[in-house]
């Protein structure tokens, strides 16, 4: 936002016009939790997106589905690794060695872009 300075200004002052200290406060951590709430979100893109990548790479029947079930389960915090380690083992027990040895490169790779993704 080229003029985000601005206008996190103007809702200081308006918080703190409507309910003094307290509505500055509110108004502050409420930026706050948009501005964590965001880095939640790019971090679940980045994953999904490094998940999927793998998933496909490795031939995995309904990578897209599985992706977008990914992505939520970041949003949720609960990470990639909840579809990613089902598939490796599916591949795996199904003889299909490299595919699976594929799966488990993305599924390092995402868990691994959180941390990356974190401190940006």
């Amino acid at each position: 936002m080229a003029s985000g300075e601005r206008a996190m200004d103007w809702c200081v002052r308006f918080g703190r016009r409507l309910a003094g200290e307290r509505g500055e406060e509110m108004v502050r951590l409420a930026a706050w939790r948009s501005a964590a709430c965001a880095g939640v979100v790019v971090t679940a893109v980045a994953q999904s997106l490094v998940a999927g990548i793998g998933l496909w790479l490795a031939g995995i029947p309904q990578a897209g589905v599985l992706s977008a079930v990914i992505l939520l389960l970041c949003i949720a915090q609960l990470g990639p690794l909840l579809v990613m380690v089902p598939a490796a083992v599916w591949l795996f027990v199904t003889g299909a060695t490299w595919p699976g040895i594929v799966v488990v490169v993305f599924a390092v790779m995402a868990v691994i872009s959180t941390t990356c993704c974190a401190r940006s």
